[in-house]
């Protein structure tokens, strides 16, 4: 995409990476100042409670990554999203969008469901922060039930070799859980990409 909308861009890690690596222009929008340096353009924004500034639709692409777990009513979001640009959706295609968020059915979440345990945690599937969370099969209806068309939906393994950098058995480990989040993703993904688009 040659411009792209980073809705909770966070710091501009992606945006940054995005501009250096395929020349896209991105625009941030967050409720915190990202990085000096890191997006073409930044709004101080909160997704939440305030209204997105811009179009989407000018945008080829959305981007709305470990995001909507931090919105109470993620389905308002998403349909405000979708309804935001009426006029521009008629004479150009709907941007894509990636979303991605985590798998609250995860094994170790179950496993310790099993044992009576649900602590939250600083960061992870159970962040403080999070409040809502999404399986499969829930992450799918909310998307079709908000207007979206979904094109891919990718499990994403436990980021072990992120966690123990260039460690030998974090990338024995990485491709274990590669493997099993494939095979069996609605208990072995720690969470889902999704690429869709909006009706």
């Amino acid at each position: 995409p040659r411009s792209v909308l980073d809705l909770g861009c966070g710091p501009g890690f992606v945006a940054d990476a995005l501009r250096r690596e395929s020349g896209a222009l991105v625009t941030g929008v967050d409720a915190y100042e990202p990085l000096e340096g890191k997006l073409d353009a930044f709004h101080k924004v909160n997704l939440e409670t305030e209204t997105i500034p811009v179009d989407p639709f000018e945008f080829d692409a959305i981007l709305l990554l470990d995001v909507i777990e931090h919105i109470a009513d993620p389905e308002a979001f998403l349909i405000n999203l979708r309804n935001a640009s009426e006029a521009t959706s008629r004479v150009r295609k709907p941007p894509v969008m990636i979303l991605s968020t985590p798998n609250i059915a995860f094994a170790a979440v179950r496993m310790n469901l099993l044992l009576g345990q649900f602590n939250y945690a600083e960061r992870g599937i159970l962040d403080i922060t999070h409040k809502r969370l999404f399986t499969r099969r829930s992450l799918r209806r909310t998307l079709r039930d908000c207007g979206y068309t979904i094109e891919k939906f990718l499990p994403v393994a436990v980021p072990f070799e992120a966690v123990m950098p260039g460690s030998r058995v974090a990338r024995v480990l990485g491709w274990m859980s590669n493997v099993a989040a494939r095979l069996l993703p609605s208990i072995f993904a720690f969470q889902f990409l999704v690429v869709c688009r909006p009706m």
